[in-house]
């Protein structure tokens, strides 16, 4: 037991070394696209559980938003870059893409403002642009290792 406990660290450290030096977050096994539980050697279970959670957490958190605009005038909670991260990360743990169009609905600002914000994001190493592999015209965004692992504490954080 204490000769497979040793191997298995061996791997994690190389793969997280390989993905440290591609500057990548090793995120866990393969087929589990989530982030890392506090134990490293979880189950397919485990790893799960963590993402419905973080699932829940996410849609609680925009229904709240949402629904905040049913009391209160909607310009007063205008925050364009947190809701196009709060919709990133919800397509990232439902395994669904975001093209640069729909990104600009979700952030409920103007398309040329919200563009304007994923240029930011961009600039800042928060959102990666990648080209669709069969229409060269559009092109989806993805959350950077660095805003996925930023977005998955902040969820996580939530008792």
């Amino acid at each position: 037991m204490a000769s497979t406990n040793l191997a298995l660290s061996a791997f994690n450290s190389k793969v997280s070394t390989a993905y440290q030096s591609q500057n990548q977050a090793y995120i866990g096994p393969p087929g589990c696209p989530v982030a890392p539980s506090p134990n490293p050697c979880a189950g397919a279970a485990d790893w799960q559980a963590i993402r419905q959670r973080r699932i829940d957490r996410v849609k609680a958190i925009i229904t709240a938003r949402n629904r905040r605009m049913e009391y209160f005038p909607a310009e007063m909670f205008a925050d364009p870059v947190w809701d196009m991260l709060l919709d990133l990360i919800h397509c990232e743990l439902t395994d669904q893409r975001v093209s640069t169009s729909n990104l600009c609905h979700a952030a409920k600002v103007p398309a040329t403002t919200a563009l304007r914000y994923i240029t930011m994001l961009t600039s800042q190493g928060l959102l990666v642009r990648r080209p669709d592999p069969l229409d060269g015209r559009r092109v989806f965004m993805e959350l950077s290792r660095k805003a996925l692992d930023s977005l998955f504490q902040y969820l996580d954080s939530f008792a």
